[in-house]
């Protein structure tokens, strides 16, 4: 019996219970660990009080407590340990600083090594003169923020030119000076320079002007000139006043900064003229040459059919040489149709392919009116030429004729398409005609009423003739009616008019009997 109870004993000690276990433990860790941190040892999650771990943390993490990346904790009697063993990113928050004028994020945390740009209020500057912050372990860098700005000193003097008030010794942040040149000096830059954190900003020079220069009666100045003062950078352009001379030297001349001209005042020279033009290659002069010209005289050319022209159309005489550059080249052909027309068509043609400046001419359908066109050209390959087929323009009323009228009471609109016949009055002849047509908006159809000639007693008694045929002797004779005339009794023709003439739109002219 008292050997059972010493075994139970011994099992006892061997196996203690769950909740003795559970008693003796005082810390526990969270495995696996969150991320950016790592435990030394690693893999044990249960510690007693006294025992100690380490805890590291990976690139952009720290301790918040120590704000260190590396530190030992100690498990205590409470459960809890000495320093948290967790590891947190490294953020930084939005600062807080009224001199602040703007920062560039939404009011996020930022994480370690992010930057955000910014910009000081007013009468402050960035510390390191960046426009950006980084967020860094220490927080926002640079630290501060913001500085005041420094003044500045006396402003700096300029050559050939002076400051325009009287200047001080001292200046604040962002006050400015007005600086002015010198008589016969123009500024390059400026006119102000302005403190800005400690230095005066701003370019300003004063550069010499260039006088005009006389000119010899030969010579004219090209260039519009105000005064008798150039800047630096500015040109003068000549030209001489006998167009039959030219210009020896440079035409153009520039002010430089030190007030003097780039190169001296050209001269003036008869110009030479030139023989016959050269000939060109697949290509000839548009009018028949002369074996001299005068300087400035030009000859055109032209290319030979199936041939397109690069440069040109004109060669000129420029003191004794032929200038300008022309070449004729094959122009290619168009190996393609004629491109469609929508509502219309191309006239049918039998050439295939098309040779360069042959012609294509379009049609619009019934009902449809042309813009444009109507013809489209093969040029070097391409079709050219701009058109399209719109609904067609009605008509108004038709045009009065002269002498004559619609046959019908004409209507206030007409339709594409629509014929309005005409009469002539009695007596008259219509030449053309008889129909006008409304095309697209404007009526078509050439129409003339010619008048008819009278012929009475009194004129024919002045020129002393009569009607040789009776049925001539009427009021009205219409246009190309023939009459013919004889001279009375005892007269005889002068000859200076003929005797048989015709009736032309109301006039015939009378011989004349003595």
């Amino acid at each position: 019996m008292r050997l059972f109870g010493l075994s139970w004993l011994f099992l006892l000690w061997l196996n203690p219970n769950e909740s003795l276990q559970q008693n003796e433990i005082k810390c526990q860790l969270t495995l696996p660990p969150l991320r950016g941190t790592r435990y030394e040892p690693a893999y044990r999650s249960l510690f007693s009080p006294g025992e100690k771990i380490r805890v590291t943390c990976g690139e952009g993490y720290w301790i918040l407590n120590t704000q260190t990346t590396s530190t030992e904790t100690t498990c205590k009697n409470d459960r809890d340990w000495t320093i948290r063993p967790v590891c947190e990113e490294v953020t930084c928050s939005h600062p807080q600083a009224l001199y602040l004028d703007h920062w560039g994020d939404s009011g996020q945390q930022q994480r370690l090594g992010d930057t955000v740009t910014y910009r000081c209020g007013s009468d402050y500057r960035s510390t390191d003169g960046a426009p950006w912050a980084t967020c860094t372990r220490d927080g926002w860098e640079p630290n501060p923020l913001c500085q005041a700005a420094y003044g500045c000193k006396r402003p700096p003097s300029i050559s050939n030119g002076d400051i325009k008030t009287s200047a001080k010794y001292h200046y604040q942040h962002k006050e400015r000076v007005e600086y002015i040149c010198q008589q016969y000096y123009t500024m390059e830059g400026g006119p102000f320079k302005t403190c800005i954190n400690g230095e005066w900003t701003a370019e300003i020079r004063c550069h010499q002007n260039c006088r005009v220069p006389e000119v010899p009666a030969s010579l004219r100045i090209a260039t519009d000139v105000t005064g008798n003062q150039i800047r630096k950078g500015q040109h003068l352009t000549f030209a001489c006043q006998d167009s039959s001379h030219v210009i020896k030297g440079n035409a153009t001349i520039e002010c430089l900064e030190n007030g003097q001209w780039s190169n001296p005042l050209p001269t003036c020279e008869a110009a030479l003229g030139c023989w016959r033009p050269p000939s060109l290659s697949d290509g000839d002069i548009k009018t028949s040459t002369k074996y001299q010209y005068q300087h400035n005289e030009r000859v055109e050319y032209i290319c030979q059919q199936y041939y397109t022209m690069e440069g040109g159309p004109f060669k000129t005489c420029i003191n004794g040489e032929w200038t300008g550059e022309i070449r004729c080249l094959p122009a290619k052909d168009c190996r393609r149709s004629p491109p469609p027309l929508s509502h219309g068509q191309a006239k049918p043609g039998t050439r295939y392919p098309y040779r360069h400046n042959d012609k294509v001419e379009y049609v619009c359908d019934t009902d449809y009116g042309m813009e444009g066109g109507p013809f489209k050209t093969c040029v070097d390959g391409d079709w050219v030429g701009e058109m399209r087929c719109r609904l067609a323009h009605g008509c108004g009323r038709p045009p009065p004729l002269s002498d004559g009228d619609t046959k019908s009471r004409p209507k206030y609109q007409y339709q594409h398409n629509d014929k309005v016949e005409y009469i002539c009055q009695p007596y008259y002849v219509m030449e053309g005609g008889p129909f006008k047509t409304c095309k697209d908006g404007e009526w078509t159809g050439e129409i003339r009423c010619l008048r008819p000639c009278t012929v009475n007693r009194d004129d024919m008694n002045r020129h002393n003739i009569q009607f040789k045929h009776r049925r001539d002797d009427k009021l009205y004779s219409e246009h190309n009616d023939v009459i013919v005339f004889e001279c009375k009794r005892g007269y005889r023709h002068d000859g200076a008019v003929g005797m048989r003439q015709t009736c032309e739109h109301g006039v015939i002219h009378l011989p004349t009997c003595q």
